[in-house]
């Protein structure tokens, strides 16, 4: 979910508190963005 999402539903007034304790990075997650970010660049 994006993280501003979560900041304005929590109604955080700075997002490194919404950062700080609900995201988390995976593996799994760093593979998935890292070939997101691959097929953008092989389509322009």
């Amino acid at each position: 979910m994006n993280v501003k999402v979560i900041q304005g539903a929590l109604d955080h007034k700075d997002i490194s508190a919404a950062l700080s304790i609900y995201t988390d990075v995976t593996k799994e997650l760093k593979c998935s963005e890292f070939e997101g970010l691959d097929l953008y660049f092989k389509n322009e």
